[in-house]
């Protein structure tokens, strides 16, 4: 599959917030619509990047080989969370802007929106360097997902809804449209489309 695909699959047909229901996971604020801005969008970015990328490479070469493929989990957490969560710290402890994207990177490491990511990536057969797109478009996705839920929950506000549809109900029947709208863009539509 071409990288415009692998982009297009994960961005819609791979949508996180609708696949894993990371949308209401516990992920920091700044990372949520707007909440932090591009910096924000930025790090989840980066850091679902190398997650992605991260986690691949260890299915790929060390649990498929041997067979360990149910250590998944174990191995994300003793490595990938652990090896981003030390380069976080390292940036959070410099100055200027690197410190700042440092500071959120270290709320995003434990963001089930990245793990989501890195997961789709990773069970896709990716070289390194696909997972990485793949990892990086899965946050795009995610993020344009939320941007777009809390624009027609504010719209909703303003319309005389029902009262016992208020709230998550609502929040519930939004998310459940959205995820039909894209629902019917899967891997093999794209590959016949891009490639």
């Amino acid at each position: 599959m071409s990288y415009i695909g692998i982009v297009f699959t994960f961005v819609f047909g791979g949508n996180v917030l609708f696949r894993y229901g990371a949308g209401t996971c516990s992920s920091s604020t700044e990372t949520r619509a707007g909440g932090g801005g591009w910096p924000a969008f930025l790090t989840l970015g980066s850091v679902s990047l190398l997650s992605a990328a991260l986690h691949s490479t260890i299915m790929r070469y060390v649990l498929y080989p041997l067979g360990l493929e149910a250590l998944e989990p174990l191995s994300y957490v003793l490595v990938v969370v652990t090896l981003l969560y030390s380069l976080a710290s390292v940036l959070a402890a410099g100055s200027g802007p690197f410190a700042e994207a440092g500071r959120i990177a270290k709320e995003q490491v434990h963001s089930c929106v990245v793990y989501a990511a890195s997961l789709s990536a990773a069970r896709g057969g990716f070289t390194m360097a696909e997972a990485a797109a793949a990892g990086f478009a899965a946050a795009a996705g995610w993020w344009c997902a939320v941007v777009l839920l809390d624009r027609i929950l504010r719209r909703l506000e303003m319309e005389d809804v029902p009262p016992a549809l208020k709230g998550a109900p609502l929040r519930f029947l939004s998310a459940g449209l959205m995820a039909m709208a894209v629902s019917g863009i899967d891997q093999i539509l794209v590959s016949r489309i891009a490639g």
